[in-house]
Formats: structure tokens, C-alpha cells, sequence
């Protein structure tokens, strides 16, 4: 005996916005470093969520729970689990500095180049994205532009033949 569900039962949408923090929240403490399409993280699952649900707390946001987390925002993502912390040694010093309170010159200095050395590598990031992006989308184009047949493309295709 199978049972069916109830018609017309509409399961509850995360709203966007929570997905959007949950996402702003890996871009902030786990981002992708130096061109890599990838996260590195050294934590657990559980690890994770932990410092998730305690970024939420502390913006007086609704966390989403564990399951949805993992679901909707981590499996989704690319990320290598390691247990070596390999990032830029640039992005490292920078949150060494953003924990001291207060700077001296020198180091508001040292500061200031390290977030420029960030939001330059976030430029070059967006822009390496785009390009791939570009260069997938006309890949058909470079082909039919230089008489060449793609390598998708099938003898049999062309001759009616069924395989």
C-alpha cells in the first residue's frame, strides 16, 4: 500500500535573503583566495555551521538550520577540506592586523595596502570569471569563425545517420 501526498501542499521558500546572508557569510570568512575557483577550509561541517550560527547571532539574523546549511549553501559550493591553512600570506597578515586594536601609523600603513592587495584580488577574480565565462559561452563561435568543427561535433551528425 503507497500513500500519496496531500495535493496542493506547497512546502515553505527559504527567503532569499537568508540564503543571501548564509552565502555572504562564506564569501567573508571563507573566501576564495589567490585566482582559485575553490574555498579552502580547514573545519569540519560542524565547525562551520558553528562559526555560521554565530555570525548570524551576532546581526540578529535567523540562522538557517544545519541540514538547510549544508544543502543549500555548502554542498553547493566548491571547497576543499585540508587540514593546512593555504592562503596568501598577504590575506593572512591582513587578519592578523584586523584584530589590533589600536594600529600604530606603521601598521594602519601595512593595513591599508593589505585591503587594497583584497579588493584588488576580488577584482582580478570577477574578471578571470568573466573571461572564462566569455571564452565557454564562445567556444562555438571560435570554432564556426575559423572553419573549425567543434569537438562536440559528430561525423554522423551530419550524414543522417542514427546512433
Amino acid at each position: 500500500m503507497s500513500m500519496r501526498s496531500t495535493p496542493n501542499v506547497k512546502r515553505n521558500r527559504l527567503p532569499d535573503e537568508d540564503l543571501d546572508l548564509a552565502r555572504t557569510f562564506m564569501d567573508e570568512v571563507f573566501p576564495q583566495l589567490s585566482g582559485r575557483d575553490f574555498r579552502v577550509i580547514a573545519m569540519t561541517r560542524d565547525s562551520v555551521y558553528a562559526v555560521y550560527f554565530g555570525y548570524c547571532t551576532d546581526r540578529d539574523q535567523v540562522p538557517l538550520g544545519q541540514t538547510t546549511f549544508n544543502e543549500k549553501i555548502f554542498n553547493k559550493m566548491k571547497i576543499h577540506n585540508t587540514a593546512d591553512s593555504t592562503i596568501c600570506c598577504y590575506c593572512r597578515r591582513l587578519k592578523t592586523l584586523e584584530h589590533v586594536q589600536p594600529r600604530t601609523a606603521a601598521q594602519e600603513a601595512e593595513y591599508g595596502e593589505l585591503v587594497e592587495h583584497k579588493e584588488r584580488w576580488f577584482e582580478q577574480g570577477r574578471f578571470f570569471g568573466e573571461r572564462k565565462n566569455t571564452l565557454i559561452d564562445h567556444k562555438q563561435h571560435f570554432f564556426e569563425y575559423f572553419g573549425i568543427k567543434s569537438p562536440s561535433h559528430h561525423n554522423c551528425c551530419s550524414s543522417g545517420i542514427e546512433t
